[in-house]
C-alpha cells in the first residue's frame, strides 16, 4: 500500500495493532463503529500488523475471532512502520488526502494506562481528528500518547528475510500482475524490496513458515472501472507475423456518438495479450486517417512513431501494467461528435503467427458538456515540446538536444509523456517559474523505448504563465546502445521511420477557465511551428 498512491483522494487511518496486547485487541469494536461511522464519508481504515511471533495464519485466526469488519494490512517488510516510526500499539495515524500525517497518538482516553481503563470514554481524539480534516481544518490536536504495549518490529527487521513472509508479497503484489499467462512486462521495485530480494538471495533462498503464505492473488476478468458507457471495437482482425520486427499498426475505428462528450477515462482491452505491447488512442474530426487505411490492402495503415496527420486530440494510451484510471476531480478530454478513434498498436511476434482484435471502453464525465466546462479546472488537453534538429555522428554516445517553451498562461499540470525512439539514452524536463523556483517535471535518467507511458501526478499543480519548460534529452548511437537498430551504427536523423529519431514531451493541462487551456495548446502549436528543421539531403 504505498501511502503516496491515493488517486481516490481518501483520508486514510492506519492503527498498528497486534494480536497479544489486550489494550488492542479491546479497541476492536470502536475501530469497527469508527470505520462504519466514517466510511460513508470518503475515510478508508487500515488495521496494521507486523508481529514478529505471529504467523499469517494465526493472525487471519485472530482477527475473525474478534470479528475486525475493516481490512488489516499485514505490513511483513515493515514498509510502513519504517515510514510512521510507531511505538506503541494500539497507535493510530490520521493521513489526510495528500498523504501527510496530521494526527498520530491515541485513539481515545479510554485507558489511563495499562490495567487501569476509565468508566467513562470523554476525548475522542481519532474523531475529532476526522471530523476536522474532513471540514478541511486542522485537527485540535496533532499528537496524543497512545498507551498500549510496546511495538515490536516486523519479523525481516530481526532476521533474515524467508519466501514465505517477506518475498512472496512482493511477487504476488509486483510481478504477477504481469508474468502469468498471457502478459508480459517489466515491473518497478522499491529499494527497500530489491534489498529484501538480495538478503533473500545471499541467505540461500529460505522458504519460512507455510503458515505465513499470503494466498495468491485473484484477477478480474471483466471491466475494471466498471461497465462503459461506450465500447469500441477493431472493425477486423489483424494477423501478426511470426517473427521478425516489432509492428507499428494504426486502426481507424469510429466512435458513434450524437453529442461532444468529456472523456474521463479509457480502458484498454488487448485482444491478444501475449502479442500487444502498447496502445496510444489519438483522436481524428477530419477524417484524414480514415483516407490512410483506405491507401492499405491490410486492416490499418503501418507507420513508426506517428499516426501521419496531426491528431484533433487524445484520449491516453496503455502499456503492459497499467491499471485504468479516471482523471481527477472530475476532469475530461474533449471528444467532438463525428470523430475516429485512431488506436495505434505496437505488437512484437512471438515466433507463431498470431491475431489480435483489441478493445477500448470509453467513460464518460457524468455531466452534460456545456455545464461541465461551467466547472473550473474541468477540460484537459496537451501540447508538447519538440527538438526537430537531429543529426546523430555514428558512434556518438552523448548526444544531447534540448528545447524550450514559456507558458502563456496559468494552467494546471495533470501530467506528462515524453517520447524517443531507440537511440534515446535519458530525458529530463524541469520548469522555472517566475519567481525563479526550479522544479523537476519528470526525469527518465535511463531511456527504454519499450516502456513508455503517459505519467500522471498524484497531485496536480499549477504552473503560473511565464513559466520556462526547459527539455533536455541525450541519445546513444554507439555500439554500446543494445537498442540500436544499427551495426556498425549509422548516421540518424530526425523522422517517423524505425531507423530515425524524436524528441518530444507532451504535457497534460488543465486550468481554471476552458479558454486557457485552448489558448495554450494553439500558442504553444504556432511556437512549434516556428522551431528549426533538419535539412537532410540523402544520397539517391
Amino acid at each position: 500500500m504505498p501511502l503516496e498512491q491515493n488517486d481516490a483522494r481518501k483520508v486514510r487511518v492506519l492503527v498498528f495493532l497486534s494480536t497479544e496486547c489486550p489494550i488492542a485487541r479491546s479497541y476492536t469494536p470502536e475501530l469497527n463503529r469508527l470505520s462504519a461511522e466514517f466510511a460513508p464519508r470518503g475515510v478508508e481504515l487500515f488495521g496494521v500488523w507486523g508481529d514478529a511471533t505471529v504467523t499469517r495464519e494465526a493472525a487471519a485466526r485472530h482477527f475473525a475471532e474478534f470479528n475486525a469488519k475493516f481490512p488489516v494490512l499485514h505490513d511483513a517488510g515493515g514498509v510502513l512502520a519504517e515510514t510512521l516510526k510507531p511505538t506503541h500499539v494500539p497507535e493510530v495515524f490520521v493521513l489526510n488526502a495528500d498523504g501527510q500525517t496530521v494526527y498520530r497518538g491515541a485513539i481515545d482516553n479510554a485507558w489511563e494506562s495499562i490495567g487501569r481503563r476509565r468508566a467513562n470514554v470523554e476525548q475522542r481524539f481519532l474523531a475529532d481528528a476526522l471530523n476536522a480534516v474532513l471540514a478541511g481544518k486542522k485537527p485540535p490536536v496533532a499528537n496524543v500518547e497512545p498507551v498500549g504495549c510496546l511495538f515490536e518490529r516486523a519479523a525481516s527487521a530481526k532476521a533474515g528475510p524467508v519466501f514465505t513472509r517477506d518475498i512472496a508479497p512482493i511477487v504476488f503484489a509486483r510481478c504477477t500482475t504481469c508474468h502469468r499467462a498471457g502478459q508480459a512486462a517489466p515491473f518497478p521495485l522499491t529499494e527497500r524490496e530489491i534489498s529484501l530480494f538480495r538478503d533473500w538471495a545471499a541467505a540461500g533462498a529460505p522458504e519460512g513458515d507455510a503458515a505465513d503464505l499470503p494466498p495468491l492473488p485473484q484477477f478480474a476478468d471483466g471491466w475494471l472501472l466498471g461497465k462503459p458507457d461506450l465500447v469500441v471495437k477493431m472493425t477486423e482482425p489483424f494477423t501478426v507475423r511470426a517473427d521478425g520486427p516489432d509492428i507499428l499498426q494504426n486502426f481507424v475505428i469510429p466512435i458513434p456518438t450524437t453529442e461532444d462528450k468529456l472523456v474521463a477515462a479509457i480502458e484498454f482491452h488487448a485482444g491478444n495479450k501475449s502479442v500487444v505491447h502498447h496502445a496510444v488512442l489519438f483522436l481524428d474530426d477530419k477524417g484524414h486517417g480514415r483516407k490512410l487505411d483506405a491507401a492499405t490492402p491490410e486492416p490499418g495503415y503501418s507507420l513508426f512513431g506517428g499516426v501521419g496527420f496531426m491528431p484533433s486530440g487524445a484520449l491516453g494510451g496503455w502499456s503492459v501494467g497499467n491499471t485504468p484510471r479516471r482523471l481527477p476531480g472530475g476532469m475530461g478530454r474533449y471528444l467532438k461528435q463525428g470523430s475516429d478513434l485512431v488506436m495505434q498498436l505496437h505488437y512484437h511476434p512471438t515466433g507463431k503467427v498470431e491475431t489480435d482484435q483489441s478493445t477500448v471502453g470509453i467513460y464518460f464525465v457524468d455531466k452534460p458538456i456545456a455545464e461541465a466546462l461551467r466547472q473550473p479546472s474541468t477540460l484537459v488537453g496537451s501540447f508538447w515540446m519538440a527538438n526537430y534538429e537531429m543529426d546523430i555522428p555514428p558512434g556518438d554516445a552523448n548526444y544531447r538536444r534540448a528545447t524550450s517553451y514559456t507558458l502563456p498562461r496559468d494552467v494546471t499540470l495533470v501530467g506528462v509523456v515524453p517520447h524517443m525512439h531507440l537511440l534515446g539514452k535519458s530525458m529530463i524536463v524541469k520548469a522555472t517559474l517566475p519567481d525563479g523556483t526550479r522544479r523537476t517535471l519528470i526525469d527518465v535518467p535511463r531511456w527504454n523505448y519499450n516502456w513508455q507511458d503517459e505519467y500522471y501526478f498524484e497531485r496536480p499543480f499549477t504552473l503560473p504563465q511565464g513559466t520556462r519548460l526547459e527539455l533536455q534529452a541525450v541519445f546513444d548511437n554507439s555500439a554500446d546502445n543494445p537498442s540500436n537498430p544499427s551495426s556498425p551504427p549509422q548516421r540518424v536523423t530526425w523522422g517517423e521511420g524505425t531507423l530515425d529519431e524524436m524528441l518530444y514531451c507532451f504535457f497534460l493541462i488543465t486550468a481554471e477557465k476552458p479558454e486557457d487551456v485552448v489558448h495554450t495548446i494553439f500558442h504553444s502549436m504556432a511556437h512549434d511551428a516556428q522551431q528549426p528543421r533538419t535539412k537532410v539531403e540523402r544520397p539517391e
